[in-house]
């Protein structure tokens, strides 16, 4: 095994010719505005530019490595770059996973590059099983990935050689949606030779200059596996098991090899930016968890609506599940829940969850600080037998809240998120 260092933070990496692109990857600092591209859906070829932009993604998000450094790389025509990580299936101690495999249906990447738009493609490579920190999934360009997704015709320049940054939301639904093995083979094995995946970079061209992938990763500050369904949802992460090293592919394997940039904190994490998405196993079941909000209410005085995240296990067995209440009043509150969804004006805001088991409060009063509450929720012990969580089952969950001074009836609801348990 061998390892590159290769520290240019700052400076500009122009590939003029063979030479130059020998002297492998630099890390540059992004200087311009990053613009969102839309929705690029793979099933017809087209995008959906508009800033409501939806893609038919998740509703799991089971790999996310979106804490940007503020640097990309700068890559040379058909060079693969190859990080790693990891998705935890359900045999996984930290975090728990729900499934032994998973059926991606969206990918979040980003990108900058000189090349002007339409001038270039982005494949994107995915290896089920990457192999030992900084080993060749490819084995001397013997081993195909056991995914590729090619992306046409990019956005990039507004002219070949004025740069342009990038993030892109991939959607894989209509027949394009991939397998991965959870944890390489879909059991926690503890060595990640055999529990990590693989996802390649590659640019198809690179001659209108600098280009390359975001360079993200921050775990001093973004802890590894954060902004998963299987750990502390909707924040900034670093990908799971993710290491600040990856490996090189180019077809003359006359530089290929381990890079990095010269070693994290003091230089950017090499890892890139991809936030994995799937809609469940690959047998066509949704995977346990948060399946999304089931009811939207109204704002209140803190500035926003309320919402909700979870954290800890949704697998029933492991006891381990909190939910944190966000964008409320530092005031007293309740989390409710129930079996089924409704949607009626309550209070201030909507009241969402209510079913055959009637609304469940899971006392005593919380008293939030720094507009958020969280609360550890037993399993084994819910407030009456029809809340008791078993595997399978679905509830919808919701947090009330007092708002004296603001509104009319003085106290609010957030939104409701339905759940699904395993």
């Amino acid at each position: 095994m061998f390892r590159y260092s290769l520290i240019a933070a700052g400076a500009l990496f122009v590939c003029a010719d063979a030479t130059a692109q020998n002297t492998g990857p630099q890390a540059i600092k992004i200087t311009g505005a990053v613009k969102d591209a839309g929705v690029y859906h793979t099933a017809t070829g087209t995008w959906t530019r508009n800033s409501s932009a939806t893609a038919n993604i998740g509703p799991m998000v089971v790999y996310n490595n979106d804490a940007n450094t503020g640097y990309y790389g700068g890559h040379a025509d058909n060079e693969t770059w190859i990080d790693n990580g990891r998705l935890p299936s359900d045999s996984s101690p930290s975090p728990v996973g729900t499934s032994s495999d998973y059926s991606m249906n969206g990918i979040q990447t980003a990108y900058c590059t000189s090349n002007a738009t339409g001038t270039f493609d982005v494949n994107v490579s995915f290896w089920n099983m990457h192999g030992a920190q900084c080993a060749d999934p490819t084995v001397g360009n013997t081993v195909a990935p056991d995914y590729l997704v090619a992306l046409t015709g990019m956005p990039g320049g507004a002219s070949a050689g004025t740069l342009g940054c990038w993030m892109v939301t991939v959607d894989l639904a209509g027949g394009g949606e991939i397998c991965l093995q959870a944890d390489g083979d879909g059991t926690y094995d503890g060595l990640i030779d055999i529990d990590g995946f693989g996802v390649g970079f590659n640019m198809s061209s690179t001659s209108g200059g600098s280009a390359g992938p975001f360079l993200n990763g921050d775990p001093n500050v973004y802890p590894f596996g954060d902004g998963t369904d299987f750990q502390n949802p909707g924040v900034l992460g670093t990908g799971l098991d993710t290491h600040d090293s990856f490996w090189l592919n180019e077809a003359t394997q006359t530089y290929q090899g381990c890079y990095w940039f010269g070693g994290y904190p003091a230089n950017p994490y090499a890892s890139f930016w991809f936030q994995l998405s799937a809609g469940g196993d690959c047998g066509g079941g949704p995977s346990c968890g948060d399946q999304g909000a089931s009811c939207t209410s109204n704002a209140n005085s803190s500035g926003g609506v309320g919402d909700l995240a979870f954290s800890g296990s949704c697998v029933v067995a492991d006891n381990n599940f909190s939910i944190t209440a966000s964008s409320v009043p530092n005031n007293a509150g309740l989390f409710i829940y129930s079996n089924g969804s409704i949607n009626i004006p309550f209070g201030d805001g909507r009241l969402c969850v209510n079913g055959s088991a009637g609304v469940m409060r899971l006392y005593p009063l919380t008293f939030a600080s720094g507009n958020t509450v969280t609360k550890t929720f037993d399993l084994t012990n819910p407030p009456s037998s029809a809340g008791q969580v078993t595997a399978g089952s679905t509830f919808y969950y919701q947090h009330w809240h007092r708002d004296p001074g603001f509104g009319s009836a003085q106290f609010n609801l957030t939104n409701a998120h339905e759940m699904l348990f395993g």
